[in-house]
């Protein structure tokens, strides 16, 4: 009889903290769904830390004595999780400065002993965890751009301490992304059996039934999600926002800067009120949660109200939260009111701008929308006690000064119905409309070499109109910004 298989999947630092991700647990899911074996989960994000900061060890003391003192979601949890996010940012931002933080760096470094210190710190923490004799795969979810840099340490040091033999696969939103130049480095081949893009649930099922070449672009639909499996997370240490998807892609999917087309193939896909509604009263069990966070792109304002209507009805006690697109249905202040009653908690709107004119050009679906309108809609959604989170882009080529200040005018005007507002530079992206047709946004130069532009890893370029890069930094960084940021407590 041959013996069961048995894969570790890591989830690897430098990662929010106070977030459960989602990625590990759905492919934990899909492959107990379909017994392709044991499937165990390292938390290496959180060992990592542990053995990184005293500060975090400090935290980490103190939240399981209030965990003993008040139970399972004891009062200050909020406070030390937030402690746990800023250790994680001030490590991650550490890293970032160590190089010259590009693509080729990252690689560079993990391939080279510039990080030994980091090698021997993560071969102490894998010793615990893997019995080469035991494992059959390693599958590494990368999601943000720290990961990816960890993840090839992980490989590198799987590969020249435990087992040179021992398959290695690497995946998530950072192989996506950069997959045409992570498979022509050859540096890291020796370490890395695979790159997978896109879903990595049936390539990894190829590889545990004995395949030796996985599926590519493989797209999980809705239809086949698993319920997520969380095993091997402490729930404790996360807060109690339990993530959830239930659509792929966007449903929009017009936004020039954005990479979703490149990554789901043009195709949206979304599941029913009902199987959704379904998937909440089992997690709401296994996880002992009632609280729950759409990861979604977007959840159309449809689906929305049909949700809200199922859990209603079938009695279902929960808070939610999810990302929205400007709708003028959100005006409304009675559907508000329904979602409100079904428990919606608050909403992140990807504002982007205030100027007509950039919103026009990234295409965004309340282009035409009048700030009045949107103003409606903020005010409708915080009036029914539901809170507005919203982002904003600035940097967008061409954008000036001035409409660059727009945006922050109009946010300071509506600064009583907008909880908390996150901002960041743009990143021009391979695959988007805007790389695809440069000359159509005043960019006249791709530095195509290698991407080495911002925390994102972008590609650098030169544009003939607006802002440069540096006008755009020292606006996000100036007096001005932060004190808008600050007194408005947004």
């Amino acid at each position: 009889m041959e013996k069961q298989k048995t894969c570790l999947l890591i989830w690897p630092p430098l990662a929010v903290t106070s977030i459960l991700p989602l990625s590990i647990p759905f492919l934990k899911g899909y492959l107990k769904k379909k017994q392709a074996g044991e499937i165990k989960v390292l938390d290496l994000n959180r060992r990592y830390l542990q053995h990184s900061s005293l500060t975090w060890l400090t935290l980490t003391i103190f939240l399981n004595l209030l965990t003993k003192l008040f139970g399972g979601n004891p009062a200050g949890k909020r406070f030390i999780l937030a402690g746990f996010d800023m250790v994680a940012g001030s490590i991650a931002k550490r890293k970032r400065r160590s190089i010259a933080w590009s693509l080729d760096s990252i690689i560079n470094a993990a391939c080279s002993n510039f990080y030994y210190k980091e090698n021997n710190k993560i071969y102490k923490i894998l010793k615990h965890a893997i019995d080469d004799k035991e494992i059959s795969l390693i599958g590494i979810s990368a999601v943000y751009p720290e990961q990816l840099l960890f993840a090839l340490i992980i490989a590198r040091v799987v590969k020249e301490k435990f087992n040179k033999n021992l398959p290695v696969v690497i995946g998530g939103a950072q192989v996506t992304k950069h997959i045409n130049q992570l498979n022509n480095k050859l540096a890291i081949k020796q370490y890395v059996d695979f790159f997978i893009p896109c879903d990595g649930e049936e390539p990894l099922l190829n590889l545990l039934d004995g395949l030796k070449e996985p599926k590519q672009n493989f797209l999980l639909k809705p239809e086949n999600f698993p319920l997520p499996d969380f095993s091997g997370f402490d729930l404790n240490t996360y807060s109690s926002w339990i993530p959830l998807l239930a659509s792929k892609g966007c449903f929009w999917s017009r936004c020039t800067f954005c990479t979703y087309t490149g990554s789901t193939g043009n195709g949206y896909f979304i599941n029913t009120p009902g199987q959704t509604s379904a998937t909440i009263k089992k997690l709401k069990k296994t996880c002992n949660a009632s609280r729950f966070l759409f990861v979604d792109d977007a959840l159309p304002p449809q689906f929305m109200r049909s949700l809200a209507e199922n859990l209603i009805k079938e009695k279902i006690a929960i808070k939610w939260s999810s990302s929205i697109i400007l709708n003028q249905a959100f005006a409304d202040k009675e559907f508000c009111a329904l979602l409100k009653q079904s428990g919606l908690e608050s909403v992140l709107i990807g504002l982007e701008s205030a100027s007509s004119r950039i919103l026009r050009l990234m295409r965004k679906q309340h282009a035409e929308i009048s700030k009045a309108e949107i103003s409606g809609i903020f005010f409708a959604l915080k009036t029914s006690g539901i809170k507005v989170r919203a982002t904003v882009l600035f940097g967008f080529p061409t954008e000036t000064r001035q409409e660059a200040r727009e945006t922050l005018d109009f946010l300071a005007g509506n600064r009583k119905s907008i909880h908390k507002v996150w901002a960041q530079a743009f990143s021009l992206e391979e695959g988007t409309y805007i790389f695809n047709h440069p000359e159509e946004f005043g960019i006249t130069k791709i530095n195509y070499a290698d991407k080495n532009s911002g925390e994102r890893i972008g590609f650098r370029y030169e544009s003939n109109q607006g802002m440069s890069s540096k006008e755009r930094d020292k606006f996000l960084n100036n007096l001005l910004f932060k004190t808008f940021y600050l007194k408005s407590k947004l």
